[in-house]
């Protein structure tokens, strides 16, 4: 009663990216890893009436998801902020996709089902691991790092800062009216696509800031 296509076996292909810019002697690099990952059915051995080394790779098969699920149960309740140990280390797969499941990355995931009603059980278990996969919270960022002369670390430095002391002096310009989101007074004669272009250098403000610190760093390990 086995499935006679099935490789019995979880399978993991792993990539790694790698792309470079080189801008008036900054060079920047951006890494970044994919992981697609195909991971075997469980089995009931009632069902299969395997023996032998099928049995033997039916249980390791079975083992693997258990740990997969736990490792997904922690990953929630951290999302949850609650205390959660997660185990990565019980199983090679969750160890191979310890960075996809809670790292910096963003995680996708298909769930195939049968339709048949003899599966019912497999079909509901199924389900309810995806369920749980998507509560998983993990805050993506581009892993990104730059790298120079100490030249061109100082006139990058310097280039931030001014765009940064830019954009704070025209914030600082603004006097919104406190007393309604409208923005009915604005001090001076600052126009509202100035107002406008305003809000969008705020958002800036915080890059503009990380770069500097970063680059800074880079600068005092030069």
């Amino acid at each position: 009663n086995m499935n006679a296509e099935s490789s019995r076996s979880h399978s993991v292909l792993m990539m790694s990216i790698e792309s470079k810019r080189k801008l008036n002697g900054m060079v920047s690099v951006k890494t970044s890893k994919l992981n697609f990952v195909d991971l075997a059915g469980s089995e009931r051995q009632k069902l299969t009436a395997a023996a032998g080394e099928r049995l033997k790779e039916g249980c390791n098969i079975n083992k693997s998801l258990t740990i997969l699920g736990c490792v997904i149960n922690g990953l929630v309740e951290l999302s949850n902020n609650k205390q959660a140990f997660i185990r990565y280390r019980d199983s090679k797969l969750t160890f191979l996709l310890k960075d996809s499941l809670g790292g910096n990355s963003r995680t996708f995931m298909i769930a195939n089902i049968s339709p048949a009603s003899i599966s019912f059980a497999e079909t509901l278990s199924t389900l309810q691991f995806a369920q749980r996969a998507k509560m998983i919270k993990n805050k993506a960022s581009i892993n990104e790092e730059s790298s120079g002369n100490i030249e061109m670390l100082k006139g990058e430095i310097k280039r931030l800062k001014d765009e940064l002391l830019k954009a704070n002096s025209l914030i600082s310009s603004l006097d919104l009216d406190k007393r309604g989101p409208s923005a009915s007074t604005i001090k001076g004669s600052v126009s509202r696509s100035m107002l406008i272009e305003s809000e969008g250098n705020a958002q800036l403000v915080e890059t503009f800031q990380v770069e500097i610190k970063t680059l800074n760093e880079k600068f005092i390990l030069m």
